[in-house]
């Protein structure tokens, strides 16, 4: 009896660290969680605290008001607990107050600023250009990564990029999303050699038929590294 309540001690106080088999880049993908409002989206370590997501998922789904950073969490795969947010920042021009839509989607991203870093490698992003963008279309090199109900990694191999928008920021895919997958990032190679290509924002519907919706790392990138390095935010 005494081992088992010992076992169940440690448990209890065990590390909140990434379990064995989430390997990275997969730990650097977390849920981004909105306490006191419902729902939950999905965000990824791009700086030692800072983590890009859809704009949308920065507000409160219920009254489209950014979210105080207190009251916003992120929890890497396989993780017990995770970090909370000390700053946030939103994409210059967002206006989310009507929710995603074919105006507001190719400026639907912000970046969560931790209260801590976590011992966590960042996700780099891989700015590719309109040309190769194009080139990649229909090729199925892409794993729109998340989490699984239970917290573990998730992952959706095997997608590819289905066109690229009239606005070029935006990418067309055909990855598997559903509910909490906004902000989920699209990546290419694999193990150490992973990258950002995307980010899936939304699915909003074209012709008569819905589209799966995703940002350009290339659209984003600058912005991301200057805040990223900005002591603004850096500090906090």
């Amino acid at each position: 009896m005494r081992g088992f309540l010992l076992l169940i001690g440690l448990l209890l106080a065990g590390p909140a660290k990434a379990q064995p088999g989430d390997a990275w880049p997969h730990t650097a993908i977390g849920r981004i969680e909105r306490l006191g409002a419902p729902g939950f989206c999905t965000g990824t370590l791009v700086g030692p605290r800072h983590v890009l997501t859809a704009a949308h998922c920065l507000l409160n789904p219920r009254t489209r008001i950014q979210m105080p950073p207190h009251l916003l969490r992120f929890v890497p795969a396989g993780w017990r607990d995770g970090a909370g947010g000390v700053a946030v920042a939103l994409a210059e021009g967002y206006r989310g107050g009507t929710g995603p839509s074919a105006q507001t989607v190719g400026r639907d991203w912000g970046l969560l600023v931790l209260d801590r870093a976590l011992e966590v490698r960042p996700v780099p992003l891989l700015a590719q250009s309109v040309p190769v963008l194009t080139g990649m279309v229909g090729q199925k090199v892409l794993t729109r990564a998340g989490i699984g109900p239970a917290g573990e990694a998730a992952r959706a191999p095997g997608c590819a990029l289905t066109n690229i928008g009239q606005d070029p920021a935006l990418l067309l895919h055909d990855c598997a999303v559903s509910a909490g997958d906004s902000g989920a990032p699209l990546l290419v190679g694999e193990g150490e050699g992973a990258a950002l290509l995307g980010m899936h924002v939304a699915i909003l519907g074209f012709n008569g038929y819905p589209h799966n919706l995703a940002l350009s790392a290339a659209a984003l990138a600058g912005e991301v590294e200057r805040i990223v390095a900005d002591p603004a935010f850096a500090g906090r």
